[in-house]
């Protein structure tokens, strides 16, 4: 409890409906903890956005805070977004996620450098392998 008498309790459901709010897609909201296994729901959700930082580059990402075991980290979905549209379309559309699969970022490299990828691919007309 704070001063003010506020305990974790009486801002619980109020959170979760401000959060409900903003119509994050069911396909963020359901994604298994990478931890404990427990669904993430809503409170689990700290951010959702877009890395612009070279290693990362054009990952979709959710922040994390479980609300089940408190392990915090980002899931990420790399190298999707081109663009800030491409961005835009990913909270607005329901995907399937046995297409599309969030990776843990405890899981990611430091070695693995998306900008990178990118530069090289695009010096060799595409060809991933060089």
């Amino acid at each position: 409890m704070d001063r003010q008498g506020i305990s974790f309790k009486d801002v619980k459901k109020p959170h979760e409906d401000l959060i409900k709010s903003f119509q994050i897609p069911e396909w963020i909201i359901k994604q298994k903890c990478t931890k404990c296994g427990e669904e993430l729901g809503y409170l689990s959700l700290r951010s959702i956005g877009l890395k612009l930082n070279a290693q990362h580059i054009g990952n979709f990402f959710v922040e994390v805070c479980c609300q089940h075991c408190q392990n915090g980290y980002e899931l990420h979905i790399r190298s999707i977004c081109k663009n800030i549209e491409d961005f835009i379309n990913m909270l607005k559309t329901n995907y399937q996620m046995s297409v599309i699969k969030f990776e843990p970022d405890y899981s990611i490299t430091y070695d693995e450098n998306n900008l990178v990828k990118n530069i090289i691919q695009k010096e060799n007309y595409g060809n991933k392998k060089a």
